[in-house]
């Protein structure tokens, strides 16, 4: 896969390289056909001679032109066939649709759901009346609020943002995020890329002061950055002029305001299109040798037989492993949970009645299995995560 993805991002380089060099013939090309005709009409008894030439010029540009497209050809060719080689792989093997079976209104509010998220709202509207699925008004509208507010980061227009950010202020503090003084910080930076100090001191001083506690080191940079408003892209502080500083700003901006109003920073539908792609090999492989070694189907146990590396961001739930039973607990579970012995350690509920060996909670101690500690069942607390 790594090869494959090598060989598309050289494609796409020799792509642009290609699209550029046939722009650069072409505006040759509409430069020597105006030469020619203003030639022509300046001294109409070289018309045949100047036709002459240009021919000459056309057909010499329009080889270049088509030598480059065919190289290019070429390349997509190899590459399309690098991909049949790599990836002859039937993934009819792991793909078990009845699992799906009875759950299309679910797939379906899931989809408009996604549609929604994206800024899609005419297409939610219409997906909604043919699958019968009703939209939320409250979530299409504060989607609409986002993408509005987006829109004018986009555009290096704050106002909305810095209005928001002050409306939900309590609950940005509460989340512990440091949006709205980032917000301030942004439009700050903008007078002084206008050269306009004034206006930055003004604006410094009426708001920096709400953020005093929390963000005096970054506050007295702002403040000293003042001394080189003049030539700023050559000073210690040239960092405030970065433009990925607005990129930043517009993904916080979404990750905030979703984790305000309950949603996950990412659109559900695509994370688990992300997961299942990345669990693709490793259940390929694990049904492969099951069924070459028991004829066996994974999928008859209704759970992955194996462990499929997720990013930390894709990770949405506590996860423990008992070092004693070597198993995964469930942090919610009722009869089967983490707890904490009189020690420190954690290990499953199940391993600790095994350890008590089904005696008496307050009377029969038992060895800690990772130190010299003696405790009680009693004494063992349960832990969340």
């Amino acid at each position: 896969m790594e090869h494959i993805s090598t060989e598309f991002e050289k494609l796409v380089k020799k792509q642009k390289l290609t699209c550029d060099q046939t722009q650069v013939n072409i505006d040759k090309l509409i430069n020597q056909i105006n030469d020619a005709k203003q030639k022509i009409e300046n001294d109409s008894s070289q018309s045949s001679t100047t036709l002459t030439i240009l021919t000459s010029k056309l057909k010499t540009l329009s080889s270049q032109v088509i030598d480059n497209h065919k190289e290019l050809h070429s390349s997509i060719s190899k590459y399309s066939k690098s991909i049949d080689k790599k990836l002859k792989i039937n993934l009819d093997t792991i793909w078990k649709p009845n699992v799906l079976l009875g759950k299309e209104d679910i797939l379906n509010s899931i989809l408009m759901s996604h549609f929604v998220r994206e800024g899609q709202f005419e297409l939610a509207e219409i997906f909604s009346k043919e699958s019968n699925i009703p939209i939320s008004d409250e979530m299409k509208n504060q989607f609409q609020d986002l993408f509005n507010i987006v829109e004018a980061i986009k555009k290096k227009d704050l106002k909305l943002a810095l209005n928001w950010a002050s409306e939900k202020r309590y609950l940005l503090k509460k989340n512990n995020s440091n949006l709205e003084f980032e917000l301030h910080k942004l439009q700050y930076i903008q007078f002084l890329i206008s050269g306009d100090t004034f206006s930055a001191i003004q604006y410094a001083k009426k708001n920096f002061s709400l953020f005093s506690e929390t963000n005096f080191k970054d506050i007295k940079r702002l403040a000293c950055s003042l001394l080189f408003i003049k030539h700023l892209e050559n000073s210690p502080y040239s960092d405030l002029l970065a433009p990925s500083l607005w990129d930043d700003i517009e993904a916080q901006f979404k990750r905030d305001f979703c984790s305000i109003y309950g949603f996950s920073s990412e659109s559900p539908l695509y994370t688990a299109v992300m997961v299942g792609a990345s669990s693709i090999p490793p259940l390929i492989k694990v049904d492969t040798i099951l069924k070459v070694k028991k004829n066996l189907d994974w999928s008859a146990n209704s759970e992955l037989p194996v462990e499929i590396p997720l990013l930390d961001s894709q990770r949405y739930h506590s996860v423990f492993s008992c070092p004693v039973s070597k198993e995964q607990v469930d942090c919610n579970g009722k009869d089967n949970y983490p707890t904490m012995l009189l020690c420190g350690h954690i290990i499953s509920k199940e391993s600790l009645l095994g350890l008590c060996k089904g005696n008496n909670i307050y009377k029969h101690k038992f060895k800690c299995p990772y130190c010299p500690t003696e405790s009680i069942e009693a004494q063992a607390r349960r832990v969340y995560f």
